[in-house]
């Protein structure tokens, strides 16, 4: 510890897909117990918030809330200050004010040292890159699972797990659909997971409205900013058709599509978005 700031360990390293399953296997020989440490989750998504604090508390941990850059920053020097420096902040790298690349770069110039993994959809050649040369120990790809979760958990708090550096690729394999077959068990759902749920469909409306507006107005900017968090959320949630479409139509935006080319994509997001909330109306 130096000056309230957590040291940062040197030998902790990426790990691509093949390192991440062997751990995985690893862990799966091992008897399950709670984590122990302090989190600092920063992300604008409410349900996605608070699914992955239910998620992370279940894991014994004590997460802290933050829904900008700003307020990630913000917090993580006051527990510094107060010599209870978070032990791993989970920072999505698309929030409003200051951004998640920002918001590490601030964190490393003010000499924060601890573990910081990006939380990101973007998953291109060169966006891993981009997210260590802000100062990211390490990449988490939307849609998030509780695999993935757990291995950056097992790296960065058991400190067990070191493997060679490697920019993960995302899975392209579809999630269940949680009506179905859900990512996160839900046969006895607490009231905090169907209130995360509630939070992610009232949410869903607000993409809806959010997207047919960017089409009216031909804002490409405001409809690649609402398919990228759609993307992100819906996959989390385990509606896998929404979040490959989503990420259809912001891909097509991102390489210049015009939106003759997008519109047919993204009336087809409108229209699974619409059919969700129809099926999940009381």
């Amino acid at each position: 510890m130096q000056d309230g700031m957590p040291r940062k360990q040197e030998s902790e390293t990426f790990a691509g897909p093949d390192a991440r399953q062997h751990a995985a296997s690893q862990r799966a020989d091992k008897p399950q117990r709670p984590y122990n440490g302090r989190v600092l989750l920063a992300d604008d998504c409410e349900g996605t918030r608070e699914l992955l604090r239910i998620l992370l508390e279940k894991m014994g941990i004590e997460v802290d809330i933050a829904e900008t850059g700003n307020e990630a920053c913000q917090k993580a020097a006051t527990s510094a200050a107060e010599r209870r420096p978070y032990d791993l902040i989970f920072m999505d790298m698309e929030m409003p004010e200051i951004d998640g690349y920002q918001a590490t770069r601030r964190l490393r110039n003010l000499a924060w040292q601890g573990p910081v993994i990006a939380v990101t959809a973007h998953t291109g050649p060169g966006d891993c890159q981009r997210c260590l040369e802000v100062g990211c120990d390490d990449y988490l790809a939307k849609p998030l699972s509780v695999e993935s979760l757990s291995v950056q958990l097992s790296r960065y708090l058991d400190r067990e797990s070191h493997s060679t550096v490697s920019c993960p690729q995302r899975n392209e394999t579809a999630l269940p659909d949680p009506l179905l077959e859900p990512e996160v068990p839900q046969e006895n759902p607490s009231d905090r997971q169907r209130e995360a749920s509630l939070l992610f469909l009232d949410g869903v409306w607000r993409h809806v409205e959010q997207i047919q507006a960017a089409l009216r107005h031909l804002d490409r900017n405001g409809l690649m900013h609402e398919t990228h968090r759609l993307a992100g959320s819906a996959g989390l949630f385990g509606f896998a058709e929404i979040s490959n479409v989503a990420r259809i139509v912001e891909g097509l935006l991102r390489q210049g599509a015009d939106f003759a080319r997008v519109s047919q994509p993204s009336e087809r997001l409108i229209r699974l978005c619409r059919e969700v909330l129809d099926r999940t109306q009381p």
